[in-house]
């Protein structure tokens, strides 16, 4: 079984924003795998949807715990699911990579990001596997300075379009990590 939860803010506010790139990726994986809607699971504190994939169940989830309480949902999931951390894939923005670039990594540090830090810290770990996605753009004209601000801020006409590419890679890398492996997903899109 895997866990494959897209960080984000929940909310129209927040819809589109640079923070919510796991929210985007998660929805386009449900798309590739032909998922059920999302169906909020108080429990959970997350819209979550299931499916198959050969024999192995997929649990896909975007938590509504808002990004710094992200751990809440996803560690409440594992303990009900009794997963590993190596079974708990996240997907989230990453403001140290370029805008467009993702990196698959089995582990590691949280670094700047909150949402990280936090399932890091409830998980007591932080070896489970992330897709991060970069969105660092703030040398284009107009967007703002402060990392506050420019990860709650929407994307440019120019971004979004580019946008729907990364996504798209993201999500069939994920497919193809659960077709075949980390480690395959890894030497093909990293």
């Amino acid at each position: 079984m895997k866990l494959i939860v897209g960080l984000g803010n929940p909310g129209k506010e927040y819809e589109n924003t640079r923070h919510n790139v796991g929210f985007c990726a998660v929805d386009a994986i449900a798309d590739i795998l032909k998922c059920d809607e999302f169906q909020e699971k108080k429990k959970f504190k997350a819209l979550v949807t299931e499916t198959k994939l050969g024999e192995e169940k997929i649990i896909l989830s975007k938590p509504l715990t808002y990004m710094n309480l992200s751990g809440e949902a996803v560690v409440s999931m594992m303990n009900f699911y009794k997963l590993k951390p190596e079974d708990v894939w996240v997907i989230c923005d990453d403001l140290d990579f370029p805008f467009g670039v993702f990196k698959i990594r089995l582990k590691g540090g949280p670094g700047s990001h909150n949402g990280l830090k936090s399932i890091s810290m409830l998980l007591g770990s932080n070896d489970y596997p992330r897709f991060r996605i970069g969105i660092e753009s703030r040398g284009e004209a107009g967007t703002p300075k402060e990392a506050k601000d420019f990860v709650l801020g929407r994307f440019s006409k120019k971004e979004e379009k580019a946008l729907a590419k990364t996504i798209s890679n993201v999500s069939e890398s994920i497919v193809f990590a659960l077709e075949k492996s980390l480690g395959d997903a890894m030497n093909k899109y990293n």
